[in-house]
């Protein structure tokens, strides 16, 4: 990897792919698709679309509550929260998370990937391009509602999805080759809980593609500061091999801090010495110095795995 990516050409196949009416742009495809579902009339439906990040913040706002189930109440109950996902996956493809989806589908293409799961799929644009490559595909949310939009839209496209809504069930075990993750981490309770899930859920060798920045977002209040990179930089201790070379291909796509990983079998030993050096060793030279005398101890550990 590490190639130069045409992101011109991401961004075509993108807008080809999701338009259910070719002779439109997605973002007209996009209120249509929202106006026939919900049945609102059309200017309430544009209002909402193009008013989704402050509608969405506003609905938190008015909702919130201060326990602990308060955002997963929130995401399955709120309306606008719809509107919001469509309206980022219509507009921000020059930086954000659509195009990922297309870069994940071509890497999953190349492993040849058979099973793969959406986590935290929001309305199901990018589950879509991998149905309608014959991936068995998995969407799954804390939402009940995006759930029922997501198979709406899919149904309209001839496609079909397993649904997996995560307040009933539990990620099934190693069972997915690939898994997306986009936009999610920062709003669950615990992002290395989750990713330890995630993995879980991959099989040998599987693919675990997220991003998310982990801090607070004053247009975003129902997201809770995580640590940032500090948290980040904790995820290959859980048992996670960085993807380099993916991980700077789709720095091209996205300024969304997006991480490629591969899930591999280590001793907790040398998962603790991960931790240790991805969190507590700040200096390049001593980080570099570290990995040279590691280096006997990763080649044993991967002998006796």
């Amino acid at each position: 990897m590490g190639n130069s990516i045409d992101v011109t050409v991401y961004r075509q196949q993108w807008v080809k792919g999701i338009c259910l009416n070719p002779r439109k742009d997605v973002v007209t495809n996009f209120l249509d698709e929202l106006e026939e579902y919900s049945k609102l009339p059309r200017p309430e439906v544009e209002k909402l679309f193009y008013n989704g990040t402050e509608a969405f913040a506003k609905e938190w706002e008015e909702k919130r509550q201060d326990d602990a189930l308060a955002r997963t109440k929130f995401y399955d109950e709120s309306f606008s929260h719809i509107f919001f996902v469509m309206h980022n996956s219509a507009m921000r493809t020059e930086n954000s998370s659509p195009l990922l989806y297309l870069y994940a589908l071509d890497l999953a293409k190349r492993l040849g990937v058979r099973h793969y799961l959406d986590y935290g799929a929001g309305t199901g644009s990018g589950a879509i391009f991998f149905a309608r490559e014959g991936i068995a595909t998995t969407v799954a949310d804390i939402s009940s509602r995006m759930l029922d939009f997501a198979k709406w839209r899919f149904e309209r496209r001839g496609l079909s999805a397993e649904s997996l809504d995560l307040k009933q069930n539990a990620l099934p075990k190693n069972k997915f080759d690939m898994i997306t993750c986009f936009h999610v981490l920062q709003h669950v309770e615990d992002p290395i809980a989750t990713m330890k899930e995630l993995r879980g859920s991959l099989t040998e060798n599987g693919i675990l593609i997220v991003n998310g920045a982990l801090r607070k977002d004053s247009r975003r209040p129902m997201q809770p500061n995580h640590g940032g990179e500090r948290t980040i930089r904790k995820f290959r201790s859980i048992g996670l091999q960085i993807l380099w070379g993916e991980t700077h291909d789709m720095l091209q796509l996205s300024n969304t801090t997006p991480q490629a990983y591969q899930k591999v079998e280590r001793s907790p030993i040398v998962n603790t010495a991960y931790l240790i050096y991805d969190t507590a060793i700040v200096s390049p030279l001593l980080k570099r110095w570290v990995y040279g005398i590691g280096r006997p101890f990763r080649r044993f550990n991967e002998k006796i795995s």
